[in-house]
């Protein structure tokens, strides 16, 4: 797939000249996926990662809310951080109550660990195995065999970053979760050359077996083909159908470069264009207001959305 070109990160965060609103928003609409980048000399990136981002501050990322016309968003763990989750906390910090954190930790927190990232905003950990190579099915079991044992009992959510195949081939472990789960970026499910139905299928299991989320975000790094995002919205106009009380939204921002950059840059994506796109597919302003602002505000602890 061609990637989009790179752009330089002062273009991609909240200094861009602001785009037009999404008409048909809800109130109390959530951007469920959002990345923080801060100054390298205040949170130093990990040697070995896979690539290097630009800066996409707490500021920027209130600037991408407003221009889209969205209220609330959620902070997540990238991977050029690691476990330090501190560039996440300082955002948290500045952003109020219009924003939730997703940290990365291992299993073993202690209670005043979990006690303290609460009170700052986090309601959830990530795991991320998105760019893992093999089958990693075992893994995501044992992750949430893990996690939700520890988290079993708080308002928290386990949120699995990894490939189709792998979370379909784990799916009764997903089903025995005591916490809620989310399934970052459609599952990752193959849509060249045409959307893998086994795939799709293997999801939908887990949204009517286990209590499991699924985040419709960054569909670009699944297809850019115009053909492959018609198939997508055919898909995401079915389980709007079957699951709503599943369906989240994410625009991926600041929509971090591909493995092996490290320009210091952001690929250069139209987050308004994906929003409107994504609102052609949920025609219906009540399924709108459900999987943009009711679903993130029970999973991620927003009080409740202002009805319609």
């Amino acid at each position: 797939m061609t990637q989009p070109p790179l752009i330089d990160a002062g273009q991609q965060s909240g200094r861009r000249t602001p785009e037009e609103p999404a008409a048909g928003l809800p109130r109390g609409a959530c951007d469920c996926h959002v990345h923080l980048f801060g100054p390298p000399e205040r949170y130093p990136l990990l040697p070995g990662r896979a690539y290097t981002p630009g800066l996409a501050e707490a500021a920027d990322a209130a600037a991408h809310l407003d221009a889209l016309g969205l209220e609330r968003l959620v902070l997540v763990q990238p991977s050029p951080y690691g476990f330090v989750n501190r560039c996440l906390l300082d955002g948290l910090a500045v952003l109020g109550d219009r924003a939730r954190g997703i940290a990365v930790t291992g299993p073993d927190l202690s209670d005043a660990e979990l006690a303290d990232l609460d009170s700052r905003g986090v309601r959830g950990i990530r795991v991320n195995l998105g760019d893992s190579r093999g089958d990693v099915s075992g893994q995501i079991a044992e992750a949430v065999a893990a996690y939700g044992a520890r988290l079993a009992g708080s308002r928290w959510v386990l949120q699995l970053h990894a490939p189709a195949a792998a979370l379909v081939a784990a799916g009764a472990a997903l089903s025995r979760s005591p916490v809620p789960l989310v399934i970052d970026h459609f599952g990752h499910v193959p849509v060249r050359p045409m959307l893998d139905q086994a795939a799709c299928r293997g999801i939908e299991r887990i949204l009517e077996e286990a209590d499991a989320h699924l985040k419709l975000s960054a569909p670009y790094r699944i297809t850019e083909d115009p053909d492959g995002l018609a198939r997508m919205g055919n898909w995401v106009g079915h389980l709007a159908d079957r699951w709503p009380e599943r369906l989240i939204w994410g625009s991926d921002w600041p929509h971090t470069p591909p493995h092996g950059d490290h320009s210091f840059r952001f690929r250069d994506i139209d987050t308004a264009r994906d929003l409107v796109r994504l609102l052609s597919w949920l025609p219906d302003a009540q399924l709108r207001k459900r999987i943009l602002a009711d679903n993130p505000a029970r999973l991620f602890g927003f009080p409740p959305a202002a009805p319609l």
